[in-house]
């Protein structure tokens, strides 16, 4: 039986260096297949710049063998600029200052691209341009949630946006301004309302349903923050694709395709050796297996569920963080006591094997453990997950023996 099994476990190594010798060889020789005629070091440029100021941009490119290059600003030239490039040699390397200039500007956000050819090839960079004015009072910042960065036409966007008090105001009321962009010009969606800010910074949700028949490109939320004279800006890039074209061009890779063709007759073989593995194994220890994982999986997502309650309850800092460090405490030791368990009962199954009749008394046994489960009851008596009240208790404690708890809130927002 063991002979078996280091054959099965050499084949599957045998596997899985043939698959990275293939996976080697293919991206290697795409990447020479694909080379373009030259390269950018950036993928897009993001500037905030003051009202009636300036600032330089550096674009590095690598040529590949072609000659003559041509730039052009599409959208916003009046607000973008660039030097001159110089010549380049065939394999050679220069730098274009691109120059972003907000003289006479009214604040706001600004979209545009900057066009780099050369021959057939060309190369888009989007332009963000966050022109502010000159003394900002109140600032923000934006996060996508909780689908990230790429949508689809007809969804929700939903962003998590929390305004900062930079001067120490006070309670005061802003306008915030919502728009949905595009790179050529096109506002898609347009909101504003007022809101009021307190104890130094204020956080909130907003929502903005795409339109279903929205293009499939790159786009910009902006939030304007206005206070008198003062306009804060903060942008956020998103794309909006369809997942079926994107999984259809994939498939046209002729290449990948037979990459595929190869990967699947040793993912056949390998499937049908891991199978065989599957079922030679001792399946009354495998639902043992199966128990203490589901046990485990439980706690989890109970503790998880709890935390998230119990933290949303929290507006302190140091409340947050000092709950978080007490409830992964408690949550290893809840599943170090689970293991303790499960090793128990694997312990008790082998002696069982041992005796004459065994798997008889074994499935028996089994069947009480999965009735009884893992006593969890007495374990979470005895690992109580932390309440508000007692972070509170803990946190009010620290101040009255002198720990300086400003200090942690100040770091914890700058990791924020």
């Amino acid at each position: 039986m063991k002979t078996k099994k280091l054959v099965i476990v050499g084949i599957i190594i045998i596997f899985f260096i043939v698959t990275g010798f293939f996976l080697i060889d293919y991206f290697s020789n795409k990447d020479s297949l694909e080379q373009d005629d030259f390269e950018l070091d950036t993928l897009f440029l993001k500037v905030v710049v003051s009202q009636n100021g300036t600032t330089t941009n550096p674009i590095k490119i690598k040529n590949y063998g072609v000659d003559g290059f041509s730039i052009k600003v599409n959208e916003i030239p009046e607000l973008v600029d660039f030097n001159e490039m110089p010549e380049l040699d065939k394999n050679g390397e220069s730098t274009v200052e691109i120059i972003f200039n907000a003289k006479n500007t009214t604040p706001g956000v600004y979209l545009g691209e900057l066009e780099i050819s050369s021959g057939e090839t060309i190369k888009i960079v989007p332009i963000i341009l966050e022109v502010q004015s000159k003394s900002v009072l109140f600032d923000s910042n934006i996060n996508l949630f909780p689908q990230g960065t790429d949508l689809v036409p007809g969804q929700r966007l939903n962003a998590e946006i929390k305004i900062f008090d930079l001067t120490s105001i006070g309670k005061s009321s802003v306008q915030v301004s919502y728009f949905i962009k595009d790179f050529k010009g096109r506002t898609i969606i347009s909101e504003s309302d007022d809101r009021v800010i307190d104890s130094g910074d204020g956080d909130f949700s907003k929502s903005l349903d795409l339109p279903s028949d929205i293009k499939l490109e790159d786009y910009v939320l902006a939030v304007i923050v206005s206070y008198g004279d003062s306009v804060g800006t903060s942008t956020v890039f998103f794309k909006v694709a369809s997942e079926k074209e994107e999984i259809t061009e994939n498939l046209f890779d002729t290449n990948l395709v037979y990459i595929f063709i190869i990967f699947g007759l040793f993912f056949i073989l390998a499937l049908g050796l891991f199978i065989y593995l599957l079922f030679s194994r001792d399946t009354l220890l495998k639902e043992l297996q199966g128990q203490y994982k589901g046990e485990i999986r439980r706690q989890r997502e109970l503790i998880n569920s709890k935390g998230k309650t119990v933290c949303s309850k929290l507006k302190d800092a140091s409340e947050k963080r000092e709950y978080k460090k007490e409830l992964e405490k408690i949550k290893k030791q809840r599943l170090n006591a689970l293991e303790m368990v499960h090793k128990g009962r694997l312990k008790q199954v082998k002696e069982i094997k041992k005796k004459k009749g065994g798997k008889k008394k074994l499935v028996i046994q089994l069947k009480k453990w999965k009735n009884r489960g893992y006593d969890t009851d007495i374990l979470e008596k005895k690992y109580k997950m932390p309440s508000v009240e007692n972070i509170k208790n803990k946190i009010r404690n620290w101040k009255q023996q002198g720990y300086d708890t400003k200090v942690l809130n100040k770091h914890l927002k700058k990791d924020k």
